[in-house]
């Protein structure tokens, strides 16, 4: 045991900041809401269980392009269809910093009327220290309707949504992170740009970490004022 404990020492202290990251986390794509600009390695994949609601299965194509679904579990009769696609693209890496392009799409039914969108989102994460153990996470995203429809009516979307976020990750114990986040929507529409600070959201929480699993806890609050919503994520990477 303690031979093995060495070697990962060893093995960390030769790695860059970013493979000592990943090195700690084995689900390092993906912080508690917002995504990481990592990418899963080829063969690898991850299924992960959101608030009981929602379920993710995410697969590494090659080491720098993932592809993942995301959709909404049917727990009620009348639940609507929901999913959404994404492909994660790395395009830099470097010692101590990534950027990733992450396009991706959202469809939903529900009793008669369907809508899509299409979007794209910017990642790029930083790593504070050498060892790997603190790092800032930013993201870029926007977002427009393809098309929906009510009934017989048809209609596509004159505007786009837009977020940014940015999020850290910090490993105070071996086994443990402090993570949170804060996310800012804004919208564009007829040539008018708001940002909505009503639903700008922080996130704090935890991760634990295992082997092979995560088990993330937080509590999400808008950024402004209003009520606490618990949040519950368990995720495992497998081969």
């Amino acid at each position: 045991m303690v031979s093995s404990l060495v070697s990962f020492l060893f093995a960390t202290a030769q790695a860059s900041p970013l493979e000592a990251r990943a090195a700690y986390d084995p689900v390092i794509t993906r912080g508690l809401i917002l995504p990481t600009a990592e990418t899963l390695e080829k063969g690898e994949f991850t299924l992960s269980s959101i608030e009981l609601l929602l379920f993710n299965f995410n697969y590494g194509i090659t080491d720098k392009v993932d592809a993942s679904v995301t959709s909404l579990l049917p727990v009620l009769p009348e639940s609507p269809f929901l999913a959404s696609l994404s492909t994660k693209i790395k395009m830099l890496e470097k010692d101590r910093w990534n950027l990733s392009l992450q396009p991706n799409s959202l469809f939903i039914f529900d009793q008669g009327q369907a809508g899509g969108t299409a979007g794209v989102q910017v990642l790029s994460d930083f790593v504070l220290d050498a060892e790997g153990r603190y790092s800032l996470t930013g993201t870029l995203s926007t977002t427009t309707l393809l098309l929906a429809n009510a009934g017989d009516e048809y209609y596509t979307g004159d505007g786009f949504f837009f977020y940014t976020g940015v999020a850290f990750q910090g490993l105070v114990y071996k086994k443990l992170k402090l993570m949170s986040e804060i996310i800012v929507p804004a919208l564009f529409e007829e040539g008018d740009f708001s940002v909505e600070k009503d639903f700008t959201i922080a996130n704090a929480g935890i991760r634990v970490l295992t082997d092979n699993f995560t088990f993330d806890l937080s509590v999400i609050r808008p950024f402004f004022g209003g009520a606490f919503l618990p949040y519950l994520a368990v995720t495992g990477r497998f081969k």
